[in-house]
């Protein structure tokens, strides 16, 4: 099966790479665990009582967060420039061997290329929410909170995981900084609907599953709502880079005809 096998060459991609891992995600691991401490001092959620485990897997900070304003735009901002250093210095670590390093001559250009990609990509993936999330809330089968989405969050998230990554398979090809890497992408991926679709499943599978793993995983520990923080920190961004993973795997296969291991 294609999408068990790009998943795979994903992660050996991780295994084979952990020196360029520690290198280039232990700035971005730092400023993550730092700003939660700071949140979760800030909103008292260091008691059990007060603990929002669904906000525990997002990237940054929540837009309501009670810290005070510069520091969580400033933090947010600090994330997203080392998220973008990240992805390009790992696409083109794998792709062009490269020395994993987050500056670089011309980083800043091909970082700010990056950023277009992302966001228009995020723009189109949200049409399929909006076009899907609707009917079916006004069906009643969207569910707006709560740990165990609802059959309708599942589709709608699939339908959108499948369309970013897709999409995403460009954002490797903007990172080396190629003509047309959209069209180069789009068209390498075509007839590949399935396997697109098994990989979304399997990304909000793991989506869907990380709070409970973090808390099975924080349950052996002593250090309470601390040491779950920390994980859901680590877990979240695992996610990330096997999704950076992934989407160099997509080129380098699709585009570029290399050989899954």
């Amino acid at each position: 099966m294609l999408a068990f096998s790009i998943l795979i060459h994903a992660l050996r991609q991780i295994f084979d790479n952990l020196r360029g891992v520690f290198i280039l995600g232990a700035p971005i691991l730092i400023l993550t665990i730092a700003l939660r401490v700071i949140e979760y001092r800030t909103l008292g959620l260091f008691r059990l009582e007060n603990l929002d485990l669904e906000g525990m897997f997002a990237f940054a900070p929540p837009i309501n967060s009670a810290m005070p304003t510069g520091l969580m735009l400033a933090g947010m901002a600090a994330n997203m420039v080392l998220f973008l250093l990240f992805a390009v210095s790992w696409h083109r670590s794998i792709l062009l061997a490269e020395p994993p390093r987050m500056l670089a001559p011309g980083r800043a250009r091909q970082a700010g290329g990056y950023a277009l990609g992302v966001l228009g990509i995020s723009l189109l993936a949200v049409l399929p929410i909006i076009a899907l999330g609707i009917p079916l809330a006004m069906l009643g089968l969207i569910e707006t909170s709560g740990l165990f989405p609802s059959v309708g969050n599942l589709v709608v998230e699939v339908v959108a995981m499948t369309l970013a990554l897709r999409l995403g398979t460009t954002l490797p090809g903007v990172a080396l900084r190629r003509d047309e890497p959209l069209v180069e992408s789009w068209r390498a991926t075509r007839g590949h609907l399935k396997t697109f679709v098994l990989l979304a499943v399997t990304a909000v599978s793991g989506k869907t599953a990380a709070p409970f793993i973090a808390l099975i995983m924080a349950g052996t520990l002593t250090h309470g709502v601390l040491g779950l923080m920390v994980i859901s920190v680590l877990l979240s961004c695992l996610g990330g880079l096997i999704m950076l993973s992934v989407l160099t795997s997509l080129w380098g296969h699709f585009v570029e005809g290399r050989a899954l291991r």
